[in-house]
């Protein structure tokens, strides 16, 4: 973000049957899970007449969820696993698996491109982009050069190699709202006030660099843009207004929800926005969400609220 909620420091055994062995060291005991094809965790049709209430976001008992707990790490799996149980937050995750042979296999027949991420990186570190071009499948690491496998057992193995045998997800492309070719996506700084209320502060475009699969700015070599500026370079007025309060409204449902997974007081949300309008969850960012991201805008009034909310709760908390 799998069958077990606490995924400690996994042994990871790779087949290319896509059988999963973890050894999960609990409080009460030493429990084993086997992950295969039976794991598969997709976005359910959406409810979307359900509604939550703000101060809850619908977050489900601990019971609801089969009385299993909550995840205790900051790894991609397990959040998407945590979030896909939201109704209301479930419709915006893209299909998510572990990464294997058959996953590969079945994301690239179904839908021609996707992501594989390591599970616990984060800034764009490590994610490969895989595709099929006609007969060939490509495929290219953060800003690197672009490579190619005739059959999907090479590819596989490539992929591997390239992975080190660690676990990573495997994610289906989503074809982002670009700027002059370039992909975008929107970052939404979210924080918490002395009261312990949720705020939403400002958001941002991060535009890929060119050549990069990745928008991280730092590392991608991209660009930041102000995102109602950057949405309607695709979108007609009356849509972005729409998105824009589609997002914030997203966000907080998705931070209220949060409080049940783990406690934050800053949660930077990437969303992504397809060429139909349509808007993605792609990552939760709540260890150290950038402030300086919004410093690159030449107008710094989201920075300086951005600094203001941090100095008065971090003041409040003394």
């Amino acid at each position: 973000m799998g069958t077990v909620p606490f995924l400690c420091n996994p042994t990871l055994a790779l087949h290319r049957d896509a059988s999963f062995l973890f050894f999960v060291e609990t409080k009460h005991a030493l429990v084993f899970a086997q992950l295969g094809q039976e794991s598969v965790i997709r976005p359910c049709s959406s409810h979307s007449s359900a509604y939550l209430d703000k101060n809850h976001g619908g977050l489900p008992s601990i019971e609801h969820r089969g009385g299993s707990g909550v995840p205790n790490n900051s790894s991609k799996w397990e959040l998407y696993r945590f979030f896909n149980e939201s109704e209301v937050i479930r419709p915006y995750l893209p299909p998510t698996r572990i990464f294997s042979y058959s996953a590969l296999n079945e994301f690239l027949s179904s839908y021609g491109s996707t992501y594989i991420k390591p599970d616990k990186e984060h800034t764009g570190k490590g994610i490969i982009k895989v595709w099929k071009n006609k007969k060939k499948y490509r495929f290219k690491k953060e800003t690197g050069k672009e490579r190619q496998c005739s059959t999907i057992d090479h590819l596989y193995r490539k992929l591997t190699r390239m992975t080190h045998n660690k676990l990573h997800i495997i994610q289906k492309t989503i074809p982002m709202a670009r700027i002059k070719k370039r992909r975008f996506d929107i970052r939404v700084m979210m924080m918490r006030d002395i009261y312990e209320d949720w705020n939403y502060v400002g958001m941002i475009a991060k535009v890929a660099g060119p050549g990069s699969i990745i928008n991280n700015v730092r590392r991608g070599g991209g660009y930041v843009k102000k995102a109602d500026a950057a949405l309607l370079k695709c979108f007609p007025n009356t849509q972005v207004e729409k998105m824009i309060s589609e997002m914030i409204d997203l966000c907080y449902r998705i931070c209220n929800y949060f409080n049940g997974f783990k406690k934050s007081w800053q949660i930077g949300i990437d969303l992504s926005i397809d060429r139909r309008g349509k808007i993605h969850l792609i990552e939760i960012n709540y260890e150290e969400p950038s402030h300086h991201l919004f410093r690159r805008l030449k107008d710094k009034t989201m920075y300086n609220r951005i600094r203001r909310m941090a100095k008065r709760y971090k003041k409040g908390k003394r």
